[in-house]
């Protein structure tokens, strides 16, 4: 049962992450005060 959960889980977190990460690295020309 949580092997499955991880599956479902993991990909949406993968994808949220790498989000993340590129309004990190792009996020200084988008929004000058953070």
């Amino acid at each position: 049962m949580l092997y499955e959960l991880l599956v479902h889980l993991i990909p949406p977190l993968i994808i949220i992450l790498q989000l993340a990460k590129v309004l990190l690295t792009q996020g200084h020309s988008l929004w000058p005060l953070v």
